[in-house]
């Protein structure tokens, strides 16, 4: 059971990356604003997922944990 959180994290990674570029890719070609927000942070999660997922494999170091804090509480 202790690999379920790192899938899950992992899964929310791969999820929003996709979605992201296709919303990316909706503002290449309307050059709408709120497009390159939402692609923004559908970025900005993804990373803190990938940040997740790392501390949950390997343990959060303190610089792990500042970029995850970063991505998903000040920037999410």
């Amino acid at each position: 059971m202790r690999e379920f959180p790192i899938v899950m994290s992992a899964t929310a990674c791969a999820l929003a990356a996709a979605f992201a570029a296709v919303v990316w890719s909706l503002w290449w070609r309307g050059h709408r604003p709120f497009f390159a927000a939402w692609g923004t942070g559908l970025l900005i999660f993804s990373a803190a997922a990938f940040t997740q997922a790392l501390g949950e494999a390997n343990g959060f170091s303190v610089p792990l944990f500042r970029a995850f804090y970063l991505l998903g509480g000040a920037s999410g």
